[in-house]
């Protein structure tokens, strides 16, 4: 029973970005909100934390805590949710994503009923003015 238990307790495994990723894309969100790229994002919910590589427990044990670095190739919105879309940019890692989009939520607008997992639904992607690299570390991450 406590096996069963446990196994429910992991949400995702996922690319967890470490704080210096999170403040470079904190900063890269603010310069699209001034470019008049992204709208203001007023009274959303920021995500803006990790890549989901698949639901539930790692399926390749072999990828856990391992570093990876990540590039940020395209961004996408509407008026309820916003995300970048990413490549991992490592050598010698090879990770399966279950999504067919790898992708970091950004923003969501709780107030509107959006929900994080709704940015698998974007469709309106655009190349990033200029891409950058995100740094992250591969966890099982419980909610």
């Amino acid at each position: 029973v406590s096996e069963s238990k446990e196994k429910k307790s992991i949400s995702y495994t996922g690319i967890v970005l470490d704080s210096k990723s999170k403040d470079k894309l904190y900063n890269w969100i603010k310069e699209m909100i001034r470019a008049k790229k992204f709208p203001s994002f007023d009274g959303w919910n920021f995500a803006a934390d990790h890549i989901t590589i698949n639901t539930g427990r790692a399926q390749d044990k072999g990828l856990l805590y391992k570093k990876v670095e990540v590039k940020v190739i395209q961004y996408a919105f509407d008026d309820k949710i916003a995300a970048i879309s990413i490549v991992p940019t490592v050598d010698g890692v090879e990770i399966e994503f279950t999504k067919e989009k790898p992708h970091i939520t950004l923003a969501f607008d709780e107030s509107k009923g959006a929900r994080p997992v709704m940015s698998n639904d974007l469709t309106n992607w655009k190349p990033v003015p200029k891409s950058f690299v995100l740094t992250g570390e591969i966890k099982e991450v419980q909610i």
